[in-house]
């Protein structure tokens, strides 16, 4: 396959890519908490690639439950261990049971140990590291929707 790259018409405003990226009305609002800062940044560029707003990258998850009042996201994509602790699962458990925000995981730990543990905060999804992107959209557009469908018969819609 081909690509042929044509100049713009003489006295055509030259546009920059980031200018023509358009938001989507109502696009959902992920938040990220990674300990690793690369992974996060690599994490909210690919989100914004797929087309959800990142409001931001958080690196410690003791700031999560903060961030997620302010900022209610649609959803948070949670690492589980930071520093090799799994803090991220009380965190994650603060954040279900205070505001209900879906949360899906994402972990490259094999620890089955805490395998029942991570059940117990009812995550709304699960990502093993290194990400697969395309996996990665699958499960966060299959917990979004079931976010809604949550959301709808919460408000007694059908």
């Amino acid at each position: 396959m081909s690509t042929i790259s044509l100049p713009p018409p003489p006295g055509a405003p030259i546009v920059r890519v980031e200018e023509l990226l358009v938001r989507i009305p109502n696009s959902p609002r992920i938040l990220v908490v990674e300990d690793d800062p690369l992974l996060a940044e690599d994490l909210g560029l690919l989100l914004q690639d797929f087309g959800f707003e990142v409001l931001g990258a958080l690196t410690e998850p003791a700031r999560a439950l903060d961030a997620a009042r302010r900022l209610h996201p649609n959803l948070i994509l949670m690492d589980i261990f930071f520093e090799g602790v799994p803090r991220g699962l009380e965190a994650a458990r603060q954040i279900h049971d205070e505001t209900g925000i879906p949360i899906v995981f994402v972990s490259g730990s094999n620890d089955a140990s805490y395998q029942l543990q991570v059940m117990q905060v009812d995550p709304i999804g699960f990502v093993r590291k290194p990400v697969d992107p395309h996996y990665l959209h699958a499960v966060l557009q299959r917990a979004l929707r079931g976010a809604g469908a949550l959301a709808s018969a919460a408000a007694g819609g059908d």
